[in-house]
């Protein structure tokens, strides 16, 4: 995955904030258990994921390489830390946190060094969870969109294959969750604006994907003359634990 579109989300800081969907608390809960733990939130972005162990009363660490991303998780959750730096290299000592999480970032990591370096910053036995959103295909408007949006995304960000614990952690467990995400004609087309392949293509491509988009809304029979839908997810949750 390259740098550029990794650090491409800061244009649109705000934005993502405001428009990404967060996460269901059950599976915040089902990640990291209900006790109040010292978290590292990795590749935290905007801080959508932080707030919402804030509010479970974690004790929260952001670390995100990007300035503008950072500022915006400083205002938005006060009380937490945050750092400069990456999965592969976190400005933070030897056994630091209870828990590591990662929300819809691990897909930017380099594992082989990721994983060394998210070990390094647990405790004994801490927890590392892992966590994507997936639109449910299962729809099928959903899927016709998905069709759109695979037409124009060219970074393989799409394709996100499941964790590899390696030689640091024991076998991941796996649990999903299901919600959805009220959305107008306007607001879906913002939420793929806040996207690194609309986000890094040029005005031009970038117009025709959000044509495409509200072609869809306009005439696909699960859509048209509804002036609010429901985007469905399926979360997926992935946790492991140190095993040295």
């Amino acid at each position: 995955m390259s740098g550029r579109h990794a650090m491409s989300f800061g244009e649109m800081a705000e934005l993502y904030d405001r428009i990404r969907p967060s996460y269901p608390e059950p599976a915040v809960r089902w990640a990291l258990g209900d006790r109040p733990l010292d978290v590292i939130d990795v590749g935290a972005g905007t801080g959508i994921l932080t707030r919402s162990l804030a509010v479970l009363g974690h004790r929260c660490t952001a670390v995100d390489p990007d300035p503008r991303m950072r500022a915006v998780l400083a205002r938005n959750v006060p009380g937490s830390t945050v750092l400069h730096g990456t999965a592969e290299a976190m400005p933070l000592p030897d056994g630091y946190g209870d828990a590591v999480v990662a929300a819809e970032s691990y897909h930017w990591f380099d594992p082989a060094a990721a994983h060394p370096e998210i070990a390094r910053v647990l405790r004994p036995n801490g927890l590392f969870a892992v966590m994507w959103h997936f639109r449910d295909e299962s729809v099928p408007w959903v899927r016709a969109l998905t069709d759109v949006l695979h037409s124009y995304d060219d970074t393989g960000a799409h394709i996100v294959p499941g964790p590899e614990p390696g030689a640091h952690f024991g076998p991941f467990g796996e649990k999903q969750f299901a919600f959805g995400i009220e959305h107008t004609r306007s607001s879906l087309l913002q939420l793929y604006r806040s996207h690194s392949f609309s986000i890094a293509a040029g005005p031009q491509r970038r117009a025709r994907l959000e044509r495409d988009i509200g072609h869809l809304v306009d005439t696909h029979p699960g859509l048209r003359e509804r002036d609010r839908f429901v985007l469905p997810y399926i979360t997926r949750v992935y946790r492991t634990r140190r095993t040295w």
